[in-house]
């Protein structure tokens, strides 16, 4: 479980490389891409399994990068929250957000 959460820290650390272009930050259009991503891959896992059995190394291997996937979108919304948020609300709006997930 240690090893899980800190990979997916370091995923998180590293999302803003495979978010941001380099002529604009990321916007709702972006977070909607790896939202669509993320939904699609456990209908992938499922035909994997279905194509070449209950093979453990395709669910394993697809429930990892299910879980790289959904750490960057994690970091992706926890930005786009953070800078949609109002300049005096700051606290309040990411507070408000964070509190929702738990």
């Amino acid at each position: 479980m240690a090893c899980w959460v800190i990979g997916y820290g370091l995923v998180q650390t590293q999302a803003p490389r495979f978010t941001e272009r380099r002529d604009r930050l990321p916007d709702g259009r972006v977070a909607a891409y790896w939202v669509a991503g993320l939904s699609v891959l456990p209908g992938l896992i499922a035909l994997g399994l279905l194509w070449q059995g209950a093979n453990a190394w395709i669910l394993l291997g697809g429930l990892l990068l299910f879980g790289v996937v959904f750490a960057v979108n994690s970091s992706l919304h926890s930005y786009l929250i953070v800078a949609g948020a109002r300049r005096d609300g700051v606290s309040l709006d990411v507070g408000f957000y964070y509190m929702s997930n738990a």
